[in-house]
């Protein structure tokens, strides 16, 4: 009979096991965001919308440009929603 908690860490045929050192996905769009946003607050929509899709892309991750476009717009217009909320 086999072992049900060893099958829940054997990885299906055909896929690797994943490393658990590695960041997960949303850690890596977590991380993405963060830095782009770090990076490039108040800048006009489409250049951060232009280095999300970049970053997104060499990081090997599948994204929506309807997203990116979301939270390009959250980045651009962060300076602005902050002196509101100041306000």
């Amino acid at each position: 009979m086999s072992d049900p908690a060893a099958a829940a860490v054997t990885p299906a045929p055909g896929f690797a096991a994943a490393d658990p050192d590695s960041p997960t996905e949303a850690e890596q769009v977590a991380s993405i965001i963060a830095q782009t946003s770090a990076d490039l607050t108040g800048r006009p929509e489409a250049v951060v919308e232009a280095e999300l899709v970049a970053r997104f892309s060499s990081a090997g991750l599948d994204f929506s440009l309807v997203e990116a476009r979301r939270v390009a717009h959250d980045i651009s217009n962060a300076p602005r929603l902050r002196d509101t909320i100041d306000d």
